[in-house]
Order: structure tokens, then sequence, then C-alpha cells
């Protein structure tokens, strides 16, 4: 479990367009939370797979596992084997966080910040932007 996560920290924002599909998005990790599109017989439907419910993104066991279910992962985006690399003629080593690898940034990644969401307007438009300070 995020230890420093609570459920109080969670936050959902809602988008939606002319078309009424519905983007929503937690603001832990910037993560794609639900995404439903109207199908040939205008009935929503679902395409994002993950949790239920937004409290299960700081469960123990979601975390045990390194899920990442629709999150803005990194700093870098898979597994570095055995947590090792090399530039140059310098080698560095980051702390393995699966199976003798460095996944998705590793346990302090994008996907365990909570993100602040602004919304941004210009002339006819309105956009929202995730931001996070690395503390």
């Amino acid at each position: 479990m995020l230890k420093t996560v609570q459920e109080e920290d969670l936050k959902i924002i809602e988008l939606e367009n002319g078309q009424q599909s519905k983007l929503k998005i937690l603001n832990l990790g910037a993560t794609l939370f639900s995404f439903s599109l109207k199908d040939k017989n205008d009935k929503p439907v679902e395409v994002v797979a993950g949790p239920a419910q937004i409290t299960d993104y700081i469960s123990e066991t979601y975390w045990e596992h390194n899920k990442c279910f629709g999150a803005s992962i990194g700093r870098f985006a898979g597994r570095i084997a055995e947590g090792k690399f090399s530039i140059g003629d310098e080698d560095f080593k980051l702390k393995e966080n699966l199976e003798n690898a460095h996944l998705h940034g590793g346990a302090n990644g994008f996907q365990t910040k909570i993100w602040e969401i602004k919304d941004f307007s210009r002339k006819r438009s309105t956009s929202r932007w995730c931001t996070f300070r690395e503390t």
C-alpha cells in the first residue's frame, strides 16, 4: 500500500464530449480510470481494464503485484533487467521492484504520485493538464 496516499487524497476528474464519450482520470498516477464510448446501438461501453473502485489503487495487493493499470508510468516504461544499465563508461544501479528487474520507474515512479489537475482555457477551448512536483 502507498503509505503516503490516503483515500481522501484520491480524486477523479471527468471529461465528456458532444458524442457522450466519457473519460475519467484518477489523480493518483494520472491514471486513466474509465473511458466509455457509445456502441452502434447507442449504449455506453467501458473500454478500460482495471480496478472497479478508486480505493483499489491504494490497496496492499495492488502494489504488491506492481499493478499500473492505466497509469502514467515513468520515468521510463518497461523493465531494466537486473536494475542496471550503463551510459558510456559509467554504470548505474537501480532498485529492483519486480523479479530481478526495475519496472516502470520503480517503487517511486510517476504512477505513485498525486497529480494536480488544472484547467487551462484559451479562446474557445478548455484543456486539463495533469502535473506533479517532485518532493
